[in-house]
């Protein structure tokens, strides 16, 4: 058997260039899609955060004047208005992404209140792939206890 000729059908020179170019590519490949997963996990949890606080800020949306008096204990009863009211000033003074919004403010029972968040969010980089956005909806909710 003659080595040289088996070298010369056999030749690997610059094959390694063309699997690091696939596996450069594959990496870069992660790396975008982490980024855009990370910043959606990102968008998601500061909605999240908003809304419970929004709701925690409607819940103790209540004047003493608002008690009654049943049976010798003290009964809250949330106005809805008072709540919605409150809210909306408070989502007025946090930056919020601009596709996000207050979807519902609902009183639920006395006590209760529940805030609704949601819109469409465009990640970056994806525009071309998801061109109509990824829905986050977010409700938190949050009750009042007064004794």
């Amino acid at each position: 058997m003659n080595i040289s000729r088996f070298s010369k059908v056999c030749n690997q020179n610059g094959s390694i260039t063309v699997l690091s170019i696939g596996v450069m590519a594959l990496c870069l490949l992660l790396i975008f899609l982490g980024s855009v997963v990370h910043s959606s996990l990102l968008v998601r949890s500061r909605t999240q955060t908003v809304a419970d606080a929004a709701a925690l800020v409607g819940a103790n949306a209540y004047d003493f004047g608002d008690v009654e008096l049943i049976d010798g204990n003290p009964k809250l009863t949330l106005k809805t208005q008072k709540v919605q009211d409150a809210v909306n000033n408070y989502l007025g003074k946090v930056r919020l992404p601009k596709e996000l919004q207050l979807k519902a403010v609902v009183t639920s029972g006395a006590d209760t209140v529940a805030v609704t968040l949601g819109g469409v969010w465009h990640p970056p980089f994806v525009g071309f792939i998801l061109p109509e956005g990824i829905s986050i909806v977010e409700t938190a909710t949050a009750r009042t206890y007064f004794r």
